[in-house]
């Protein structure tokens, strides 16, 4: 059985994993933008500018 201090240490272990993997979620959203979308919204302004 575990004592409180494991349980305590488990739990901030997995807060900080928890921290860190929304970090890499918010720079592979930050990545997708800008490899995506922004190609395209580049692509359309000069599709409008070209007509």
């Amino acid at each position: 059985m575990k004592t409180e201090k494991e349980i305590e240490e488990r739990i901030k272990k997995l807060e900080e994993e928890q921290t860190r993997q929304e970090y890499e979620l918010h720079n592979l959203e930050v990545q997708f933008i800008q490899t995506i979308q922004m190609p395209i919204c580049l692509r359309e302004q000069s599709n409008t500018l070209s007509r």
